[in-house]
């Protein structure tokens, strides 16, 4: 192959380890420039990763800046130990990596049509950074990153599916999608999709993703060892062209994923269950399990339980509990017991309960039957009979009358008069008492 002088620059360059410099214009105006100085076939760079040009590299590899890469940049299969940094630079065709290793790759403040990685092996960082534009796909199912995936100030845009795929990729750093990141997809697989992918670290801080045809993130299946996402990060409906535009109405797909820390500076509590109330595609259990366990082993006990009275107020809400005596069943376990994780409300409504019959019985003795019988009265087993009871018995007329299980032995010589409509409507309500009680203890 017969190299420009440009070309020749560079081959110069990486045998020196330096950085070669093709001028001070942008990605943008590179795209249409023709000056030769600013020209980079793609198959040179090629051949300096595999060897054929020279065959003694500098260990800093090869960095490239403000150029413009003629011809599709085709990596596939490439292994090198040569780093690669294209800085600044406009690659008018898509980058393809498939199944290739390098040590590191940097394509920080470049332009290109998108990124075929599947299968990659970067055994250092992969840098996607400080503007950073890619006007199609950028795919990483199946890679291997051993450093950080790092997008920040970074812009995907893909009409036809994911802006951002890593599908089962294995991040041993973390995934930084932060400090202006932003994201267009379309579709029903998401914006940025990670399932059943292994990541060090998950960070959405500053980021803004947009789907209006589905998710916006999904990371389904995914394990982290930490996750922050921001309440805003999440978009929806507007203009795929002018983020300016973009509304909080886009869903996240969390199911099966597992995280052991939230980073600080993420969503809050409140903003988490909004999330897996509103803006997940379905109803699932393990992301709420998942958020109290984190809770949970943090010592947030009180936290963790609000997390799984919205999870069972969430299964209600979708209409996954069926059957009116099933949903009333649901409501009143929420009301009297919050599910059974605030148990304190059973007490409470048990004690008054038996306040509550304590003072039926107490007005039963005194209010009249008859005009000279009260409702709570002597019955004809004592020794006097349709007198009015002392304040002792008419406590336990109440007792034995409005709780189960409760038997003081006081009906024995006082007790309600049922004959009477006053008897008959106290003697109702100790009954209806009777009843939520017997609710509360089976609760």
């Amino acid at each position: 192959m017969e190299l420009t002088s440009r070309e020749q620059d560079l081959v110069a360059a990486v045998r020196a380890g330096r950085v070669l410099t093709c001028g001070t214009l942008g990605p943008a105006e590179l795209a249409t420039s023709e000056d030769p100085d600013h020209l980079i076939r793609a198959d040179v760079i090629r051949d300096i990763l595999l060897g054929r040009l020279l065959d003694d590299p500098d260990p800093r590899g090869l960095w490239l800046r403000h150029a413009r890469i003629i011809g599709p940049l085709d990596l596939e299969c490439v292994r090198t130990d040569v780093t690669l940094a294209l800085l600044s630079c406009h690659l008018g065709e898509r980058v393809t990596l498939q199944q290739a290793e390098l040590p590191f790759l940097k394509l920080d403040g470049s332009h290109t049509r998108g990124i075929d990685a599947d299968g990659v092996h970067i055994r250092g960082h992969l840098a996607l950074c400080g503007g950073f534009r890619a006007d199609g796909p950028v795919r990483l199912l199946d890679a291997r990153i051993d450093g950080n995936l790092e997008c920040e100030q970074a812009s995907m845009v893909n009409r036809t599916g994911p802006a951002l795929a890593g599908d089962r990729a294995r991040v041993q750093g973390s995934v930084f999608l932060r400090d202006g990141f932003e994201a267009a997809g379309t579709g029903e697989f998401g914006a940025v999709r990670f399932t059943s992918a292994q990541l060090g670290g998950f960070d959405l801080r500053d980021a803004r993703l947009f789907n209006p045809g589905g998710p916006a993130l999904v990371l389904y299946w995914s394990t982290t060892t930490w996750l922050r996402v921001p309440a805003d990060a999440i978009r929806g409906a507007g203009d795929l062209h002018d983020p300016g535009t973009w509304s909080g109405t886009g869903t996240i797909g969390l199911d099966n994923l597992t995280y052991t820390d939230l980073r600080a500076g993420g969503a809050d509590l409140d903003q988490w269950l909004r999330w897996l109330a509103r803006h997940t595609p379905a109803y699932a259990a393990q992301p709420y399990q998942q958020l109290a366990a984190l809770h949970r082993a943090a010592g947030h006990e009180p936290e963790a339980r609000r997390i799984l009275i919205a999870q069972q107020d969430d299964l209600l809400a979708r209409g996954l509990v069926t059957g009116r005596w099933a949903r009333l069943r649901h409501r009143l376990l929420r009301l009297l017991l919050g599910y059974g994780y605030q148990t304190w409300r059973a007490l409470a409504a048990l004690l008054a309960v038996t306040a509550m019959a304590v003072g039926l019985g107490l007005a039963a003795g005194h209010l009249h039957a008859t005009p000279d019988r009260y409702v709570a009265s002597h019955t004809d087993k004592s020794a006097t009979p349709g007198t009015a009871c002392s304040i002792l018995e008419q406590v336990g007329v109440g007792l034995d009358r409005g709780l189960p299980l409760i038997n003081t032995g006081v009906r024995e010589r006082c007790d309600v008069d049922t004959v009477s409509v006053p008897g008959q409507l106290v003697s109702a309500v100790l009954w209806i008492l009777q009843l939520l009680a017997w609710a509360l203890a089976v609760g």
